[in-house]
């Protein structure tokens, strides 16, 4: 299957917003933000492979939040947050894409 620039863009676009709607129901539940650290209790459960998916899935998110606010007492390196957000931006589409191709079908004039 051959993709073009809108496509691709879309799969950027819907690659983030997953990502933040499942770091905004992880805030929402959990009180806390999600990040890229396991907690040490999971172990080898099944709550530890649904953890690593979700963090697969917000990776570009929880990428670029860290990118661009790296802690409060420090402002980002411009050279490393433009990495930082190429290396998001590319990992989006990853996931972005087999979910909008997945959503055309559903957009399709009969």
């Amino acid at each position: 299957m051959e993709f073009g620039i809108f496509e691709i863009f879309c799969g950027a676009v819907v690659g983030f917003v997953t990502g933040g709607l499942i770091m905004s129901l992880f805030r929402l539940v959990t009180g806390r933000p999600l990040g890229f650290a396991l907690e040490d209790q999971l172990g080898t459960s099944p709550l530890a492979i649904l953890a690593i998916l979700v963090r697969l899935i917000a990776g570009p998110t929880i990428l670029a939040r860290n990118v661009v606010n790296p802690d409060e007492n420090s402002e980002p390196e411009p050279a490393l947050a433009l990495a930082g957000l190429a290396v998001a931006v590319v990992w989006s589409i990853g996931v972005g894409l087999p979910l909008f191709v997945s959503m055309m079908p559903a957009f399709a004039a009969p």
